[in-house]
């Protein structure tokens, strides 16, 4: 037999030697016949607790039938119905080890697969198993098991730690079901979220500790280099990736925010502001599981159709600088920021007196008021709800109709016996925050907050008003309503953990990038420009610029950016 552990196999202290070791750790765990998860000891016997607990919620979650929503009433009602006293508390403590949040046992352990087994110290259970148990208490224990915790320690405000869990649930069973079965490799916004929820020492690892997941091109072409300034090493990362798959695709992760002295136009991989649980292209939603299975639905590959066409069928004409520093492509602008609503400070807060109302009346682009009605409500869910799909006359008909604040909704969530809904009390932060601080936003001659009522409409379903609620969270994370000099509106880029100095202005500009599905919302910087990130504009998301391009109404250009 032959044992491997990377800290002994591996000279931490020689560059030249860790940069070898990266690149055959594949070849290591894609070979071993068994990968033990090493989480740390047992406790004093708590982790018996919390994997017997992870077992039991494994084994209904393999039966034939799904009695997910039955078994969440009975552990609501009786915290020891799944396992002995004090299980939860365990699982809870399980979870909080600092195992899980290392960056180098994602693709250990997604590489391994069903060859993986979670052990602490004497107790051990199969990986499958345990993904099984955690993506049933995911899926329909989600806020039961706040009340089975609760009654545990005595307290109703008692905190689950979750970035483990969802690590867990949406990526390492996910990655490691694709390794098991040959499926398609994780995209770069993927690879970006991975990098961002985990921690490691050297900030070059957050691209070289995932090289292992990347398809074989790729990560042959990046060459791992300790030697080379971090800032390059992640600029080199985003040209490899646009020209292995061929679009500008990167570009909207980049911005000129992080800490790396990475160029605007490539992803920092150390910018915080990189929030889980924001982009279009992942079809799951939360708590969507409650009415419908979560596998049934796939995060986004490097094969996952865009799910907007603004730049139609173009194709990106790229020039990088030997150095990666500048960028140059085609491209046009065609519009600019005249409004922002107000910014995010952190994940839970908003600063309301940040709004930035237009220097002259907003004006329409959408015709009528039933025009731009329908507008705001598409653009708050981005048009797009689970799977990717464009938002339907379901959906247009409710988001407006969803009360502004959790207390105005509770009594109506329950008179319908919505319990999903009524349960959402300590979730329900970021709509209140919206509907808050920014009711005073000016939408022409109306305030932002007179196209909405408190009342739900009689034929509402929970189905409906779930879907719409989980996409508005979804649209809101790192983004900022925006209206635009030609009557537009939209999502422009928010900085959460950045300074007043560090966010989108008024006067900033949108562009369309050709080989870019989004258009980007970029800065002049001297004779270049910055890229500030991704923009969503209402009504300019499915190519509708080009045909007025076509008509002369904007002027290609090429665009160097720093």
């Amino acid at each position: 037999y032959r044992l491997w552990g990377d800290a002994v196999c591996i000279n931490q202290g020689d560059k030249g030697e860790r940069a070898k070791g990266v690149e055959g750790m594949r070849g290591v765990y894609g070979a071993a016949w068994r990968v033990v998860a090493w989480v740390g000891g047992e406790g004093g016997g708590e982790v018996g607790r919390g994997l017997g607990l992870v077992r039991g919620l494994a084994g209904w979650g393999r039966g034939r039938v799904n009695l997910g929503n039955l078994v969440a009433e009975m552990v609501e009602s009786d915290a020891g119905f799944l396992g002995e006293e004090g299980a939860w508390s365990a699982l809870n403590g399980l979870m909080q080890r600092e195992y899980w949040y290392r960056l180098w046992i994602v693709q250990e352990i997604v590489m391994g697969a069903s060859a993986t087994c979670v052990r602490c110290g004497g107790v051990g259970m199969e990986w499958g198993e345990f993904c099984e148990g955690v993506r049933f208490l995911e899926e329909y224990l989600w806020l039961a098991k706040d009340v089975a915790l609760g009654r545990e320690v005595g307290t109703q405000k008692a905190g689950w730690t979750v970035g483990s869990l969802h690590a867990v649930y949406q990526d390492l069973s996910v990655l490691s079901q694709r390794e098991e079965s040959g499926g398609v490799f994780p995209s770069f916004g993927r690879l970006l979220d991975l990098a961002q929820s985990s921690a490691c020492t050297e900030p070059a690892d957050r691209v070289y500790g995932l090289v292992g997941l990347m398809e074989p091109r790729i990560a042959r072409a990046l060459k791992p280099d300790y030697t080379l300034p971090v800032g390059r090493i992640f600029a080199s990362t985003a040209r490899t990736f646009i020209q292995a798959y061929g679009n500008l695709e990167p570009i909207r992760e980049g911005n000129p925010w992080g800490p790396s002295k990475t160029p605007s136009w490539a992803a920092d991989w150390q910018w915080r502001g990189r929030l889980r649980w924001s982009r279009v292209e992942e079809s799951r939603l939360w708590g969507e599981a409650v009415f419908a299975s979560q596998s049934q639905h796939q995060t986004n590959t490097p094969s996952t159709p865009a799910p907007f066409r603004a730049s139609g069928n173009t194709k990106h004409d790229s020039v990088f600088s030997d150095d990666c520093s500048l960028f140059t492509c085609s491209g046009f602008i065609f519009d600019s920021i005249s409004g922002l609503g107000a910014r995010g400070v952190g994940y839970f807060d908003v600063d309301a007196q940040s709004l930035i109302h237009p220097s002259r009346p907003w004006k329409s682009a959408y015709g009528d008021l039933d025009g731009t009605i329908a507008a705001l409500a598409r653009t708050l869910l981005m048009d797009r709800v689970a799977g990717g799909q464009r938002a339907a006359d379901c959906h247009i008909s409710t988001v407006l109709h969803l009360p502004a604040t959790f207390s105005l909704a509770e009594g109506e969530f329950l008179r319908r016996g919505w319990t999903w809904l009524a349960g959402q009390e300590m979730y329900f932060f970021r709509w209140e925050n919206f509907r808050r601080a920014n009711s005073r936003f000016m939408l022409g001659n109306d305030r932002l907050d007179d196209f909405f009522t408190d009342q739900i409409p009689v034929d509402a379903t929970e189905r409906d008003m779930s879907e719409i609620y989980s996409c508005f969270d979804r649209t809101s994370h790192k983004r900022r309503f925006m209206t635009t000099a030609d009557g537009y509106m939209g999502w422009a880029p928010d900085n959460v953990y950045g300074g007043r100095d560090e966010q989108a202005r008024g006067g900033d500009l949108l562009a369309i990038l050709f080989g870019c599905s989004t258009p980007v919302l970029i800065r002049p910087c001297g004779q270049q420009y910055q890229v500030l990130g991704e923009a969503y504009v209402h009504g300019m998301m499915e190519g509708e610029a080009l045909g007025m391009l076509e008509e002369g109404r904007y002027l290609v250009q090429k665009f160097t950016f720093c």
